[in-house]
């Protein structure tokens, strides 16, 4: 985990837009992948459905995080691009069973592992951390002076007229996809609703991602936006769930 975050040092806004980006970008082709799978069921199965609702979600998160970064000033966009790392810092503590299992030992090394692993920590992010307490056998992560949510973010988004509408567009989309990540013996029902009856409600979602993706892209500096894969891969998953609709009239066989 650490050999990775030695050499992604980058507090750029322009680094960090793309990264969202790509990451919409990867998700939607994930999506598209389980929506061909699913389309050729002649049932319209809904076995997919609840992953796809989550990739849907995490795309839209990421919407909204690279929009609001690019509503800030540098300054304050690298304040808070530092504060996501620092959540990302605060974690590796808890992460030291995974960090375990990669490593092949003997019961007489893991303090030793521990130890090194620690070492690594605060060889690698010591602004982050408070050397005056330990927790677990660990130095404590410092906390973010400033934490912002999505829904903070989007507050912060809809005080400019700007990008107003689509925010609230974002965040109703977001919350409604929520409900596939967070449990309820209601909620659960979201994701079992045939893909034909709800293909317009998840291509509208988007559509508003497509159009966030493209005002993200406008303020990335760089010679170099790959705008083709993200736009192919979005209009492919709209073709798809366009096909669902139709398969409602015309079902596949």
């Amino acid at each position: 985990m650490l050999e990775y975050c030695r050499i992604s040092g980058r507090n750029n806004r322009s680094n960090v837009l793309m990264d969202f980006i790509r990451r919409i970008e990867a998700n939607a082709s994930g999506i598209r992948s389980m929506v061909e799978t699913s389309i050729e069921k002649e049932d319209s199965s809904v076995h997919l459905k609840l992953p796809i609702g989550l990739l849907v979600r995490g795309c839209i998160a990421d919407a909204i995080q690279g929009l609001y970064l690019s509503s800030l000033t540098a300054e304050d966009a690298n304040e808070e691009i530092g504060n996501l790392n620092q959540d990302y810092v605060r974690s590796l503590p808890d992460r030291f069973e995974v960090y375990l299992d990669r490593t092949v030992v003997s019961e007489m090394d893991i303090e030793l592992l521990k130890n090194m692993y620690g070492l690594g920590i605060e060889d690698t992010f010591s602004h982050y951390i408070d050397f005056e307490s330990t927790k677990d056998g660990f130095f404590v992560i410092k906390k973010t002076k400033k934490h912002c949510t999505i829904r903070s973010m989007v507050d912060c988004l809809c005080s400019s007229e700007q990008n107003k509408e689509l925010a609230k567009k974002l965040y109703s989309y977001f919350r409604e996809y929520s409900q596939y990540e967070h449990f309820s013996q209601m909620g659960h029902g979201d994701s079992l609703v045939p893909f034909d009856e709800d293909c317009t409600v998840m291509a509208k979602a988007f559509e508003y991602v497509s159009v966030a993706a493209f005002y993200i892209q406008s303020n990335i500096v760089s010679p170099a936006v790959p705008t083709s894969f993200l736009e192919k891969s979005i209009d492919g998953i709209n073709h798809l769930l366009k096909s669902f609709a139709e398969a409602k009239e015309s079902p596949i066989t």
